[in-house]
């Protein structure tokens, strides 16, 4: 399970995917529907968070997934949120896709595996969240919402630094409750795990997939003629495999397609039964019924 690939990007959605897979289906949630790398917008309207959608009893969550390795850690920088060309971040893109999307039950995340900015132009109209609004139980990812006082102050319009949103505001006729709406909305999680780059070396995301098989019962009966690193590279393959095809399927659907039991081994039980052979005790049934009305 390395990302020594040419397609580092999508090698670690697979994993990440493989984690928010394993989250639900632990928390019991084997129903959850999994919409992977499938667009859900319409009108020409781009979907910015359709790398993973999962569809539950208590929410919907958007997400969007981003990895980064070029030599040096990737900060989230101003560009990233303000313009439209490199990861396809812009707010006004994000915006868009929320627009068309929103219900009051739904989530949009960007899940970033970059380091916290360090340039004011960006820190500033950030906001911490709380940590229990984590993706993770026991990894420490840094969470926030978009200040938009400090981007768009009431009664004004957004910062002429930030020109392309501006003009799109202009154009569009956007309001601005209607973008806060938006910015309260958007979780931005960032430090997430990240995954190995060299063959056979673990990293903070591939211990936390094999702690979460481990809690699955790989290796363990009735799974105990698999190996855990054998069925995490399964899992991502097939990750995969659902990413290039775009497919929605639920929980119990991908534990089946990775061939794990969920019935402990049991055999199934058969019975028929033959009324023809079937034998009737109706003197004793009568003589039993007497002799407890006798004896009260």
């Amino acid at each position: 399970m390395s990302l020594n690939s040419a397609h580092e990007g999508y090698d670690y959605q697979d994993l990440l995917t493989s984690y928010f897979i394993l989250k639900e289906i632990l928390a019991g949630r084997t129903n959850s529907i999994f919409s992977i790398d499938k667009k859900n917008t319409s009108n020409g309207i781009p979907d910015s968070f359709d790398d993973l959608v999962i569809i539950n009893n208590s929410n919907i969550q958007r997400k969007q997934i981003k990895y980064s390795n070029d030599g040096t850690a990737k900060k989230l920088e101003k560009r990233d949120l303000a313009n439209n060309s490199g990861y396809k971040l812009a707010l006004f893109e994000l915006y868009r896709t929320w627009k068309e999307l929103n219900t009051s039950d739904s989530e949009f995340r960007l899940c970033l595996a970059w380091d916290q900015p360090v340039d004011d132009d960006i820190k500033n109209i950030l906001e911490p969240l709380p940590a229990s609004l984590s993706s993770f139980e026991d990894f420490s990812t840094k969470l926030y919402k978009i200040n938009l006082e400090n981007l768009w102050k009431d009664g004004s319009e957004p910062l002429g630094t930030w020109r392309s949103l501006k003009i799109f505001v202009s154009d569009n006729s956007i309001g601005r409750n209607d973008f806060k709406s938006f910015c309260d909305s958007l979780i931005i999680e960032l430090e997430l795990p990240k995954a190995s780059l060299k063959f056979n070396e673990s990293s903070d995301l591939e211990n936390i997939l094999y702690k979460q098989a481990e809690k699955l019962g790989i290796g363990q009966y009735p799974n105990d003629d698999v190996y855990i690193p054998d069925f995490l590279e399964r899992l991502a393959k097939k990750v995969g495999e659902y990413r290039t095809r775009s497919a929605v399927l639920n929980g119990a659907e991908i534990l089946q397609d990775l061939r794990v039991k969920t019935d402990f081994g049991k055999i199934e039980q058969k019975f028929e039964i033959d009324q023809s052979k079937n034998i009737k005790f109706d003197e004793k049934y009568a003589s039993i019924k007497a002799e407890i009305i006798k004896n009260k």
